[in-house]
């Protein structure tokens, strides 16, 4: 049995996270700040999508109140309420891919890959948009791993 893997340049990491409940924020939240305290290049989002009226909690920090929407830092990192809009995320990666590689004639040069790990109704969302946002001066690779 041979295993090829393909050689390939990563220059940045987005990790973004959807969850529902803040308290699964936690568990990882020091070791996604420690990476990206190493790795100018790793950006992370979180994401939550269930509210809590009696504010937000993560690593113990009151992090909204009733009344705010939208995103705020801590330490550096972005968290968001409500769902992630995928086509605007993926348009952001695009554009910032371009504006580093430019277009490449190599189809290598031009891929992005998109690693998602979920239920595969949420999966299949990522990917569509994956599909629906490829061209020829940029094409999203998906993997998939679901539960």
């Amino acid at each position: 049995m041979h295993l090829v893997i393909e050689h390939f340049y990563n220059h940045r990491v987005d990790f973004i996270w959807s969850l529902r409940q803040q308290e699964k924020v936690e568990w990882f939240l020091t070791f996604l700040t420690e990476l990206r305290d190493v790795w100018d290049e790793f950006n992370i989002r979180i994401y939550l999508t269930s509210r809590n009226y009696d504010g937000i909690e993560s690593g113990g920090l009151q992090l909204l109140d009733n009344n705010e929407i939208g995103k705020i830092s801590v330490d550096g990192l972005e968290v968001y309420l409500g769902r992630a809009d995928w086509s605007r995320i993926l348009d952001e990666m695009v554009d910032y891919h371009l504006s580093i590689f430019g277009v490449s004639g190599d189809e290598k040069d031009n891929q992005i890959g998109v690693i998602c790990c979920g239920q595969h109704d949420f999966a299949k969302v990522i990917e569509q948009e994956c599909i629906q946002k490829s061209s020829p001066k940029c094409n999203f690779r998906f993997y998939g791993e679901t539960f």
